[in-house]
């Protein structure tokens, strides 16, 4: 956090999350640490709760904010409220259940407001903002794939995962799936405890990937061990995780066990475009959980047809 707010040394104005210590303990350690005679930078706060001491303080002394007013993104100036939009109409919000991204269009519209935006351009701004590969690539993109939804993200840190699984459960599904990957030169600990949260989430099948763009000095298949290691130790048995030897054999392992109703949670990190090419490539030819998967796809080329038994599990 202080490294972020080095900026903030020479910034006239800063956006910041009130709901965050670490960024609000950083801003005061800036604060404290300025040259005699040098003005502290302004800051427009933002969070979730629009009660919070100290938003209410802030407000109270006729500064700026944005916060979530019951289900309204909203922005404030003192006792001046402008209300934007409902969280729900926000599309990365997942309808409001992603709240890493409640917190993130806040911080936009902040931003957005900073720069002299005018609440109708915030409006449509946020409104046309898609998450969809065109928009924001590899970033809470959803993909309707003949019942089977397929969600990518390139959540890759504890943080990250508990983000993204918080906001999961709001996609109903018969069946869940996660990818589990990490790099090389990460710590021990993290991959640990991204192994825990797949456990604790409750996914019917983890399927552990090798990352071969990230081996990062490990040797081949040491990392796949160790999360398999972690797995057992949260209570995972054997039959509800899977090894494949990279990410996009991973996604291709998801897609033949998919089942109409099932929810793949697909992970990527070293193979982020080469995934949402496939992927939106099924969705956008009509392919069905059962149809083999093509090793490529040509655009607007007919999915094959599949057995009727659907995929092994």
């Amino acid at each position: 956090a202080d490294a972020k707010l080095i900026p903030g040394r020479v910034a006239r104005t800063l956006v910041l999350n009130a709901d965050d210590e670490h960024v609000v303990g950083a801003f005061e350690r800036l604060v404290a640490g300025l040259r005699e005679g040098t003005a502290a930078p302004e800051v427009v706060w933002f969070g979730l709760d629009a009660t919070d001491e100290r938003l209410a303080a802030h407000r109270a002394a006729g500064r700026r904010a944005a916060v979530l007013d019951g289900e309204v993104l909203t922005l404030v100036r003192g006792d001046e409220v402008t209300a934007l939009v409902p969280v729900a109409e926000v599309p990365m919000t997942l309808g409001g259940a992603a709240l890493y991204n409640v917190a993130n269009a806040l911080a936009a519209c902040a931003a957005a407001a900073e720069l002299g935006l005018e609440p109708d351009a915030i409006r449509a701004g946020l409104l046309a903002f898609a998450s969809d590969p065109a928009d924001n690539p590899g970033r809470l993109n959803r993909f309707d794939l003949g019942g089977a939804t397929a969600l990518v993200d390139f959540a890759h840190n504890p943080g990250g995962f508990a983000a993204l699984f918080g906001a999961a459960p709001a996609l109903s599904a018969e069946r869940r799936l996660v990818l589990l990957g990490q790099s090389g030169d990460r710590d021990l600990e993290s991959s640990r405890a991204m192994a825990r949260q797949c456990a604790e989430a409750g996914f019917d099948l983890v399927v552990i990937k090798e990352l071969t763009e990230h081996l990062r000095g490990r040797e081949p298949g040491e990392v796949p061990a160790e999360l398999e290691a972690a797995l057992r130790e949260a209570g995972l048995t054997e039959d509800r995780f899977v090894h494949a030897e990279s990410e996009l054999a991973s996604v291709r392992l998801a897609l033949e066990w998919a089942r109409p109703g099932d929810l793949l949670v697909l992970l990527t990190h070293d193979k982020r475009d080469e995934v949402l090419a496939l992927v939106s490539g099924l969705a956008a030819t009509g392919w069905t959980p059962g149809m083999p998967v093509p090793e490529s796809i040509e655009p607007g080329a007919p999915a094959e047809p599949g057995h009727p038994e659907g995929a092994s599990a």
